[in-house]
């Protein structure tokens, strides 16, 4: 793992992280020693935990925010 560019130390928010695209960024980003916050899409049927536990093994941090889980009306 690369941890001496200059994402390392550095913080990403990832919307949408539950799963797909979103999740494949948080471990990308952890690869890379960049800590990642990740929440799901409102309404996302994928759990955020399981995207956290993927960076978690990859050797990164991770916080889940769960947020609203619905589009506010």
């Amino acid at each position: 793992m690369d941890t001496q560019g200059r994402s390392a130390g550095q913080v990403a928010v990832v919307t949408g992280a539950a799963g797909g695209i979103g999740r494949a960024l948080a471990v990308a980003y952890a690869a890379h020693g960049v800590r990642t916050v990740v929440g799901p899409f409102p309404g996302d049927p994928h759990d955020p935990a399981q995207t956290a536990a993927a960076v978690r093994a990859a050797g990164g941090e991770c916080v889940v925010h769960e947020g609203p889980r619905r589009w506010p009306r």
